[in-house]
């Protein structure tokens, strides 16, 4: 890993998430922290390509991802309807 203990910040979603895995492929010696879980499509429904880049990027050890608590609990930061308040953690942390 980088010897200075400095990392990468990833804020992708899902469809930047190829250009984040060829980043990450790139440099192997360099720790990866996906951000907000690479935003989870709560509102969009679009979880097919989400869990796809998660669990691609995942495979990777330098790869780590990192949970804010109002996407955790189903509240998402942007957006936050009364249909995605209800959605629980699972589908999103089972993933990741």
């Amino acid at each position: 890993m980088c010897a200075a203990g400095l990392l990468f910040e990833l804020l992708v979603t899902a469809d930047r998430m190829p250009a984040a895995l060829e980043l990450v492929r790139a440099m192997p010696h360099t720790r990866f922290v996906l951000n907000h879980a690479g935003g989870p499509p709560v509102a969009a429904g679009a979880w097919e390509l989400w869990a796809t880049g998660v669990t691609t990027l995942a495979a990777h050890d330098n790869v780590m991802c990192k949970f804010s608590v109002a996407r955790a609990i189903g509240r998402p930061m942007h957006a936050a309807t009364a249909r995605c308040q209800t959605v629980g953690a699972p589908p999103r942390v089972d993933a990741c």
